[in-house]
């Protein structure tokens, strides 16, 4: 089973994840989140919310082969 993330968290890593939202009024879907940025709450169901890592990718600015110093 994903680690449940929650509306106020903070991303531990930069990807794609799945919203599900808990008042039903939307479709699960897939949004991106980067690294260190705070879940938001819905404006619709507030934090009757949840997020899933889908899948992880490294920030194309943050990557080494990429990154300035």
């Amino acid at each position: 089973m994903a680690d449940v993330i929650k509306p106020g968290d903070k991303a531990l890593f930069s990807g794609i994840y799945q919203v599900i939202h808990g008042k039903k009024h939307a479709e699960a879907h897939l949004v991106t989140v980067l690294y260190g940025e705070v879940f938001p709450v819905c404006l619709i169901c507030a934090d009757k919310i949840q997020f899933e890592l889908a899948m992880s990718a490294v920030y194309v600015k943050a990557h080494r082969h990429f990154k300035r110093d």
